[in-house]
């Protein structure tokens, strides 16, 4: 059997944790959760084998908080949240903080950006979306060379039978979405929304899937056997 491509192998593995959020959206506390449980899928799906540096040291090649070559932000902040390098990548790190012969860091084949519950309010008036253009950005960059860039925005959206504030609030947020990815068309862009009611025992009532992806945008419901 011929072995997946990297990015089939990002790709399944986003989509099972998508898959995942539409099951159990409350399984997964914190964001750094949601990296956790990815971090371990890409591993899961193939990419758990390091690969050698051209410096002489094994590198893995799912890698998280990688800087990226311009940083718009010191710090943790600005940094992608998940890399994965291919082998031929990994080969041009020249030097053992990952960076090649310019000092500069390797770009990676895939970034990805994640992020859980960002801007969802109670009034629609009130959402906002203030990372996404800079994310976007990050990700698109030519000067920081990705290939195949991701971003994954997850929201658990309380439908309450005496409040429907932030169902209206995703509605907005899904149209700011889908207006700020469309202007990056390199990046593939998720949108995951799953609805639940704690009188209901939390349990998921609809999920929404939006992507867009090189401009065109496709969206899918789902509703719990």
């Amino acid at each position: 059997m011929p072995r997946k491509s990297t990015v089939t192998v990002v790709r399944q593995s986003l989509q099972e944790l998508v898959d995942q959020f539409f099951v159990s959206p409350h399984a997964f506390r914190t964001e750094q959760s949601l990296h956790c449980q990815l971090y371990y899928l890409l591993l899961k799906h193939g990419l758990n084998r390091p690969c050698r540096s051209g410096a002489g040291f094994d590198v893995s090649r799912v890698q998280k908080e990688y800087p990226p070559r311009t940083s718009d932000k010191r710090g943790r902040r600005g940094r992608f949240d998940l890399v994965i390098f291919d082998p031929s990548d990994i080969s041009s790190m020249a030097r053992w903080d990952y960076t090649d012969e310019t000092k500069a860091p390797v770009p990676p084949t895939i970034a990805i950006e994640l992020k859980l519950n960002g801007g969802l309010r109670w009034s629609p008036d009130n959402v906002s979306l203030p990372d996404i253009q800079k994310e976007l950005k990050r990700l698109q960059s030519e000067d920081n060379r990705v290939k195949h860039p991701f971003l994954l925005y997850l929201y658990r959206i309380a439908n309450l039978k005496e409040a429907k504030g932030q169902v209206e609030s995703f509605k907005r947020l899904e149209a700011l979405f889908v207006a700020a990815s469309k202007e990056y068309r390199r990046v593939s862009a998720w949108l995951v929304g799953t609805e639940f009611d704690p009188a209901q025992g939390f349990k998921p009532l609809a999920s929404i899937e939006v992507k867009v992806e090189r401009g065109e945008v496709t969206r899918r419901i789902h509703r719990p056997d």
